[in-house]
């Protein structure tokens, strides 16, 4: 019997954080995938999505819908992609990208992956923050 609770127990847990699609009508993920990949692993310039943190993804569509997120790539395709996203919409985007399996990209410049770890770990002391403690960009200059 304590094992038919405690998997009960666990199945309501895990079906609470799977949002219901009430409100979430004309949003398809599909339509994230022409920039960012089909498997959402990124192209460049455009991010990962796949395994990204809900809250540095929702901390982004808020940027975008706001404009304060104005590189030329957020101003010419995010902007009006997340101008009219309710809030619903948003979450349900950002639970399904941060729930796909992320793979290392592997085609950046080698020589700089240790020092952008360090700076993603350790934080840069001249501005101090560090993107491990919050995993969010909100506030931050985008260095």
């Amino acid at each position: 019997m304590k094992f038919i609770c405690s998997n009960l127990a666990m199945l309501a847990l895990v079906a609470s954080t799977i949002p219901s699609l009430a409100g979430w009508e004309g949003v398809n993920p599909r339509n994230c995938t022409w920039c960012h990949g089909t498997s959402a692993q990124g192209y460049a310039p455009a991010p990962q999505l796949a395994g990204q943190k809900p809250l540095y993804m929702e901390n982004q569509l808020r940027s975008f819908r706001a404009h304060t997120r104005d590189n030329p790539f957020s101003k010419l395709y995010m902007w009006a992609a997340a101008e009219n996203l309710s809030f619903d919409q948003s979450r349900y985007l950002v639970l399904h990208f941060a729930a796909l399996p992320s793979k290392p990209a592997k085609d950046g410049n080698q020589q700089k992956l240790v020092a952008g770890r360090t700076l993603f770990e350790d934080g840069d002391p001249k501005r101090q923050h560090r993107c491990l403690r919050c995993m969010s960009w909100a506030g931050c200059s985008g260095h």
